[in-house]
């Protein structure tokens, strides 16, 4: 599940978005079992992976952005 969503904002960033109550003090996989036992994923899973696609791409091409103005 989400298996580009290596980094911890990604997750707490899905979460956000689909208005689950989120703490600093959540690990990755108390993060992961907040998003799958929530009542959007249960029914429609699908909508779920979507948006953690979006929103992995989107963090995928700003540190891409980041890195060429490095450069």
């Amino acid at each position: 599940m989400f298996k580009g969503a290596k980094k911890r904002r990604d997750l707490r960033r899905i979460a956000s978005e689909l208005e689950l109550c989120v703490s600093d003090k959540l690990t990755v996989l108390d993060l992961m079992d907040l998003i799958k036992n929530c009542d959007r994923y249960k029914n429609d899973p699908d909508s779920v992976h979507e948006l953690a696609n979006l929103i992995i791409e989107e963090r995928k091409y700003d540190e891409s952005q980041q890195l060429e103005l490095e450069k």
